[in-house]
């Protein structure tokens, strides 16, 4: 089989979250960044900022319109 790379966070991964349909996927790294993806070729299609430490959590809203993110910087 063949796997996807995800490329763009400057550190490790360290939570991950499938939308309700699955068509997206958001991880949060050491680089206190979140990270939306395409998640059937790996597009990146956006960096959300804001956290001053790394990002231990990620979850979609009930439509992925929305997305949750809890760091270490509470």
């Amino acid at each position: 089989g063949s796997f996807l790379r995800f490329v763009g966070h400057d550190g490790p991964v360290l939570a991950a979250a499938f939308s309700p349909d699955g068509r997206l996927l958001a991880s949060g790294g050491s680089d206190a960044t979140v990270r939306i993806w395409l998640a059937d070729d790996g597009t990146e299609l956006a960096t959300l900022t804001g956290h001053a430490g790394p990002v231990r959590a990620v979850s979609f809203g009930a439509d992925a319109g929305v997305v949750y993110s809890g760091g270490e910087d509470g």
